[in-house]
């Protein structure tokens, strides 16, 4: 149960900028590297990589994708660095190179943990949660085939024990409150930012291939943990 309690230690992480409804701090292209920054002078390496997983609707040549990225943010990068010089030298600014580095730090900090707090939750709480289904399915095949040949009651009695206790042990782990309100604002922080990604207009080409190469499975977990907890009330 590492995973699950990482996760929700994650998911609590997440909660400043969740509060601060923060999804401009988010930066996409995270899911367009390929484990490193390349817009980054130091060099930042993501710790979650997502060249194996399936994506929404991600074209053949990602490694363009990428590179699209990359020279855009660079092509940004410089021209920011122009104006900044222009005004430097008619004594319109100062160059205060602190101030640049907190701002790039703390996108990346907001980035980096939003991103490993959904795979942490994706190997942790909702694998747990298909164990849990399953074993429902199980305990049901066994209560019918009692109920079909009650003979083999003794036989199966202590099967249907066994999964019980663990049914319940995966109960109290999965449905800790204070670890559901956290996920279900991680989840819904992530829905929402999505959803800025297709209406926004500005860097409408950028979103649009950001929100084509969001995995799968983030959708699928999300899809899974509001139906679990309707299953519940």
């Amino acid at each position: 149960h590492f995973l699950i309690t990482l996760g929700g230690v994650l998911a609590r992480m997440c909660r400043p900028f969740i509060k601060r409804r923060q999804h401009n701090v988010v930066d996409g292209r995270y899911l367009l590297s390929k484990g490193e920054d390349s817009s980054s002078e130091s060099k930042f390496k993501w710790r979650v990589e997502y060249d194996d997983v399936t994506r929404l609707a991600a074209s053949m040549n990602d490694k363009d994708v990428s590179s699209f990225a990359s020279i855009r943010a660079a092509a940004k990068d410089i021209r920011a660095r122009e104006q900044q010089g222009d005004d430097v030298k008619s004594g319109k600014a100062e160059i205060r190179p602190k101030a640049i580095s907190t701002r790039i730090v703390s996108s990346a900090a907001v980035t980096e943990t939003l991103f490993l707090t959904m795979e942490a939750l994706h190997l942790g709480w909702n694998r747990q949660a298909e164990g849990l289904a399953q074993l429902v399915r199980h305990l049901h095949q066994i209560r019918q085939e009692i109920a079909q040949n009650p003979s083999m009651e003794s036989l199966l009695g202590q099967r249907h024990r066994m999964l019980n206790l663990q049914y319940n042990h995966s109960r109290v782990v999965l449905y800790a409150q204070d670890e559901l309100q956290a996920i279900a604002e991680v989840y819904s922080f992530v829905s929402e930012w999505m959803l800025q990604l297709l209406e926004n207009q500005e860097d409408s080409s950028l979103n649009r291939r950001v929100l084509e190469h969001v995995p799968e499975y983030f959708l699928d977990d999300i899809i899974t943990f509001w139906t679990m907890l309707r299953s519940e009330v």
